[in-house]
């Protein structure tokens, strides 16, 4: 693998890109705006990180990051930093510390400035120490770019496929990879999944496989029948 360097937030950035996808890194697995209680719904809010490496991940010792770049932002509008172990083969979530109190109990770990709307762009990072350089590890939307949602088909943001007032899921085959957070994003329908407002019953589940028809991911049907036993 070559590294090839972009600027990012108007710093030297590092990309190692993989031909055919890899699973060396983390990812972002799910994406919540939106839904849950009416009073809370803007802060119904929720990142889901999977680690698909096959090693546990510490992301204090790997200083990890979420950046927000809000409204088209070329630098980040709000940071969190993350702390906490992921698991090998598992998922890790993220929620606003404001949320309704059904998704606080599926997070991980809260955060205040776990702070974002439909136009917003999401970036996990993690320190690359002999550089002393972020590395973008994924990405929802293109930073500096100003939308009013990111979506499929593009700039349709009532599509069940929006960051708007949604449940986006990542579906099918995928073992993260690097994605160059200035480049043009669409959500490829292939990779990814709308399941619409307020639809938790995935998150924090990690399953490699398409979705059953009632949203739950392969392989996580012992966890499901465990979660819902009278």
């Amino acid at each position: 693998m070559k590294p090839r360097s972009i600027t990012v937030a108007g710093a030297l950035v590092v990309i190692l890109t993989a031909i055919g996808g890899f699973a060396g890194e983390l990812y972002i697995g799910e994406y919540v705006e939106g839904a849950g209680l009416k009073k809370r719904a803007d802060l119904d809010l929720a990142i889901e990180i999977v680690n698909p490496t096959g090693l546990d991940v510490d992301l204090a010792v790997g200083q990890y990051k979420i950046l927000i770049f809000a409204d088209g932002s070329t630098t980040p509008t709000a940071s969190v930093v993350l702390s906490g172990n992921v698991e090998a083969g598992t998922a890790f979530v993220v929620v606003n510390a404001g949320a309704s109190p059904g998704l606080l109990a599926l997070a991980d770990l809260t955060s205040a400035s776990l702070v974002f709307d439909g136009n917003d762009v999401i970036l996990l990072v993690r320190f690359q120490a002999p550089m002393r350089l972020d590395l973008p590890l994924d990405v929802i939307g293109q930073v500096g770019a100003n939308v009013q949602c990111w979506s499929y088909p593009v700039d349709t943001c009532d599509s069940l496929i929006s960051t708007v007032d949604a449940t986006v899921r990542r579906s099918g085959t995928y073992l993260g990879g690097v994605i160059d957070p200035n480049a043009p994003f669409a959500f490829d329908p292939a990779m990814w999944q709308g399941v619409g407002e307020g639809n938790w019953q995935g998150l924090g589940i990690v399953g490699f496989g398409p979705l059953f028809a009632d949203g739950f991911e392969s392989g996580d049907m012992t966890e499901w029948s465990e979660s819902t036993a009278p």
